[in-house]
């Protein structure tokens, strides 16, 4: 008989026949049980009275078990051999089993991240459990366990170490070191009078996935409103929880504020009430809880001394104490609440470069000069009758809106030079302030004031947007042609009755109309349209001049149509 060396490879053959011991020819690589046992087959041998809940099995795509569930048995006399021949397991679950001693041959199961023995009689564990170098998780609490092999070291890759409280028993045990882990206590049987033990930086972070995370706060959620991201050790350090309601029948999942190693957390629109005290998240940078309905703010945040960026708009908050504390803070979000007052110590976070406080119904500003890294600042509709002393300070600032404040007159703007964006509409200006040297402005925004006239127009070089409608102009400024960067000039109900002949080259067009808007082209014309009726259904605009110095398309004319459309109910109105 001629054998062949391929014949017994890749088997399920534990031994060879005794009559092919020693003959060369015979190959037995590869040969496991792993290969031919069937979840169904092996609840057959081992468990074949379990009930669903007791047994779970599954296979890999290769027809392998790689997951094991087996509880509430009697294995008093030992774990059947058979398991420690699966040695493709991943997930071995043995709960309340019986089990007085855990067989050297677990060693064996090299693949095994998780092992779970909780609740069983087991009074130490055998010396190659540091065999098992892939295991992640080791859960032993509720045991007998008197004492642990100094092998345990060897598991490198274990991520969680549920302790038992039994480890109290370990009476010569001098020196404990438990540093970061997933340990939420110290297990209460230590007497840690006579034991030194080192607890440093446990965290539950160190343990979850973003998978278990999502299981627990939001099975349901979609990618959308759940996102979850790690870093490169694989801690989660950012999530992204929203839309959801949150009310006394569906509480907020406090686990989220247990996540250490969170840098960031947005957990906007979830019709919050209050959160759980967040003072654990101390490496959190960056906390979006805007459009929620928080009358408060969250319990600890004063403790979060990394945090750059916070947003707590849109809420019903009215106070902020210990806002100082805050040092690193960039970026503070605080519109559409409902503050009377800017909260006290603001003026301390030096690190600021945008702050938002408007929508609120604050009267009075404390002096602001010191926040000289500012480059945005909003204010508006506040009902503030004075601009904030020491906003000349602010060199930096590039966007300021100061709109629908009755402040009247403005004139510490002149030394904010550098700005990009001003907005001073509704404001009851009767003047301009001085800003001939805002050669950086692109937008300005005059909306509904009492303006008569703009003066020296023509130095706003860079400037792209002018905005004036409401005002008192009774003609159109005539070195607004000068700016070739313009693209949009607002003057709707300006009482404007004629287009000065100087803009006759431009291709601006006489109307009678109450509105108008002036345009530049791409090309460097200037277009005029107006408003054929302002009541009619079809809002139909009319394109007037013929004598246009550029071919502008027609699909382009379409174009601006749907802008124009777009800027009188959207933009501009």
């Amino acid at each position: 008989m001629i054998y062949l060396q391929r014949d017994l490879d890749n088997n399920c053959i534990n031994e060879l026949p005794s009559k092919l011991i020693g003959k060369k020819y015979v190959s037995l690589e590869n040969n496991n049980a792993s290969y031919c046992y069937s979840c169904e087959r092996l609840k057959e041998q081992i468990c074949s009275s379990c009930n669903d809940d007791d047994f779970e099995c599954a296979i890999n795509s290769k027809g392998q078990i790689y997951h094991l569930k087996i509880n509430n048995q009697d294995f008093s006399n030992g774990i059947p051999d058979i398991i420690f021949e699966l040695t493709y397991i991943k997930e071995l679950y043995l709960l309340n089993d019986k089990i007085s001693s855990i067989s050297e041959k677990t060693g064996n199961i090299s693949n095994l991240k998780r092992l779970d023995i909780r609740g069983n009689n087991i009074n130490t564990l055998p010396d190659n459990i540091g065999n098992l170098n892939k295991l992640k998780y080791l859960y032993l609490n509720n045991c007998k366990l008197n004492s642990i092999p100094k092998e345990i070291d060897n598991l490198t890759n274990l991520q969680k170490l549920i302790i038992p409280d039994e480890i109290g028993n370990l009476k010569n045990l001098n020196e404990l070191m438990l540093d970061n882990n997933c340990l939420e206590s110290i297990p209460n049987t230590i007497d840690t009078d006579k034991v030194s033990v080192s607890y440093e930086q446990n965290s539950i972070s160190y343990c979850l996935s973003c998978t278990e995370l999502k299981e627990i706060t939001c099975k349901t959620c979609n990618s959308n409103d759940f996102i979850c991201e790690t870093n490169s050790k694989g801690y989660i350090n950012s999530v992204t929880l929203k839309y959801q309601i949150y009310n006394n029948t569906n509480a907020f999942p406090s686990i989220i504020t247990k996540i250490t190693s969170l840098e960031k957390l947005d957990l906007r629109n979830n019709s919050l009430k209050e959160l759980p005290r967040i003072e654990n998240l101390i490496n959190l940078q960056e906390l979006i809880l805007s459009q929620n309905s928080l009358s408060k703010v969250p319990s600890g945040i004063e403790q979060l001394n990394k945090l750059q960026r916070l947003d707590l708009s849109s809420n019903n908050i009215n106070e902020f104490p210990e806002i100082e504390k805050l040092i690193n803070l960039q970026e503070l979000k605080l519109n559409n609440n409902g503050f009377s007052s800017v909260p006290s110590g603001i003026e301390q976070l030096i690190k600021l470069q945008i702050l938002d406080l408007s929508n609120n119904r604050i009267k009075k500003f404390p002096e602001i000069g010191k926040l000289t890294n500012l480059q945005e600042l909003k204010l508006n509709n506040n009902g503030f009758n004075n601009v904030p002393s020491g906003i000349e300070q602010l060199n930096k600032l590039q966007r300021l809106n100061l709109s629908r404040n009755n402040i009247g007159e403005f004139p510490e703007i002149e030394k904010l030079i550098n700005l990009k964006e001003l907005d001073l509409s509704n404001t009851g200006l009767t003047r301009l302030p001085y800003f001939r040297e805002f050669i950086y402005i692109r937008i300005l925004n005059l909306n509904k004031n009492y303006l008569m006239e703009f003066q020296e127009i023509e130095k706003f070089i860079n400037l792209q947007e002018l905005l004036l409608k409401d005002n008192a102009f009774k003609r159109i400024p005539s070195e607004i042609k000068q700016l070739d960067k313009l693209k949009l000039v607002d003057l709707r109900n300006n009482g404007i009755s004629s287009i000065p002949p100087e803009f006759d080259n431009y291709n601006i067009i006489n109307t009678s109309l109450g509105w108008s808007f002036i345009h530049r082209t791409p090309e460097g014309c200037f277009h005029h349209f107006s408003m054929i009726s302002s009541n009619s259904t079809n809002h139909q605009l009319l394109r007037r001049g013929l004598q246009c110095h550029c071919y502008i398309k027609q699909e382009f004319v379409h174009l601006f149509f749907f802008s124009l459309m777009t800027f009188k109910y959207g933009l501009l109105v």
